[in-house]
């Protein structure tokens, strides 16, 4: 069946429905619908369902109505296959200018130009491939998601997309009634300008019984994406999510926001490393709490989460690097490379918390210390005065700092480096 050069004005309901076809070719059709006014009209321009297989949708515009191109929710009567969507151009869509339901798999989305669309795509079944799209929010009333993954969704790549002016997130994952999103790869896309980069958040009290939902998002890798100009997070993950691998990304601020290249919250055994920082208010972690169904809080404890070889450049000497807030256990920092620290007022307890790696005394006076609160175990931290004037003794023994001696810094040029280990600071290097 072939669909091809025709114009669609002013439709209702379907321009183009592909009922339990076979070998389709949709491509090169100019379809404007009428504008969607509610979620629930059902005002597609191209959909396929029941059976509907090894189909091409390729080079058509479309504007307007609820859905560009979507798979049907309608309710089916077997699994749709092997689809490719491509080269197509979606604009202002009440909802999704790309979805799928239910009942699908094998679906590639390739060089698509989807605009200010209420989602630029929604995935909720398995087998998908968005390579290469070009998705803009413009932040308008619609246009407030670049990619939803929902519950089912599952074997997904994301790859070589561009996400520009999403109010609310580039990409979005939620979760619902004891299922999440799994088995997912996002890489090399670029965030130009969005809220959040990419979000996933645990979708409230998502069971249909009013229970919390459990189930946890596994074999997330994200990976040598480019962030530019959140206004909030650039990769937020929240609640129910283990293992997670967040690796190699570049993380770009304008300098009038104070935000997060990365802000875990309740994940455990992830790994965050190998990320480039320009401009960055630092990497946050903390446990998260949600609504069980009697509404009373139930917290999601962060645990076991390991930060490696994170670099910073042109830090605000206002913020941490690593934000470590509520009951987060088993942290690991390591080999972190950051160029400029944060200055520290000591207290008249003459203790702080080593709250980045390079940490600048300056203090009124000459101070005394013994203890220093840390982060957790692996810890490095650099020492220095901020005043020549100023003389820093650091107590051997006293509190948490073990030394082998007193260690006395009277001028700018000199340092100390500790790392934390079981309770205590021990000595890698002092000197100038």
């Amino acid at each position: 069946i072939t669909v091809r050069d025709c114009k669609f004005v002013d439709v209702m309901r379907n321009s183009i429905r592909m009922n339990s076809c076979y070998d389709f070719k949709v491509s090169n059709n100019d379809v404007t619908l009428r504008k969607a006014e509610v979620d629930g009209q059902i005002l597609y321009g191209i959909c396929w369902l029941n059976y509907a297989s090894n189909g091409l949708i390729e080079g058509n515009n479309i504007k307007h109505g609820r859905h560009g191109v979507v798979h049907s929710e309608d309710v089916g009567y077997g699994t749709s296959y092997n689809i490719r969507v491509t080269g197509n151009t979606i604009t202002g869509t009440y909802s999704a200018g790309m979805a799928t339901h239910a009942r699908l798999s094998n679906v590639v989305w390739a060089n698509n130009t989807i605009d200010r669309c209420g989602y630029g795509i929604d995935i909720r079944t398995e087998n998908h491939s968005v390579t290469g799209n070009v998705f803009t929010g413009g932040f308008t009333t619609i246009g407030g998601v670049g990619i939803s993954l929902r519950a089912r969704a599952k074997n997904i790549t994301i790859i070589g997309n561009e996400f520009t002016d999403f109010r609310f997130a580039g990409q979005l994952f939620i979760t619902g009634d004891n299922l999440a999103p799994s088995n997912i790869l996002i890489s090399n896309n670029g965030f130009n300008n969005c809220a959040h980069g990419l979000w996933f958040e645990q979708n409230g009290t998502a069971n249909s019984d009013g229970s919390i939902n459990t189930a946890e998002v596994v074999g997330l890798v994200i990976s040598n994406n480019r962030f530019y100009g959140s206004t909030a997070a650039d990769i937020k993950l929240s609640a129910y999510i283990k293992g997670a691998v967040i690796s190699g990304n570049t993380h770009t601020y304008l300098g009038t926001t104070k935000n997060y290249p990365v802000f875990l919250y309740g994940c455990q055994n992830c790994t965050v490393e190998n990320e480039i920082m320009h401009n960055s208010f630092g990497i946050g972690e903390t446990d998260v709490s949600v609504k069980n169904a009697a509404n009373a809080n139930v917290v999601r404890v962060s645990i076991n989460n390991v930060y490696r070889n994170l670099t910073g450049h042109n830090h605000d000497v206002g913020y941490k690097l690593l934000n470590m807030i509520g009951s987060v256990k088993n942290g690991k920092f390591i080999g972190q490379n950051i160029n400029t620290g944060r200055d520290i007022i000591v207290p008249s307890n003459g203790t702080f918390t080593a709250e980045c790696p390079v940490i600048k005394i300056n203090s009124s006076k000459s101070e005394t210390i013994a203890t220093i609160n840390a982060l957790g175990n692996d810890q490095i931290v650099t020492l220095r005065s901020t005043d020549n004037a100023k003389v820093i003794t650091l107590k051997n023994g006293t509190g948490n700092l073990f030394m082998g001696k007193d260690i006395v810094l009277n001028s700018t040029n000199q340092a100390i480096t500790l790392v934390y280990n079981d309770s205590l600071w021990r000595l890698i290097s002092s000197g100038t």
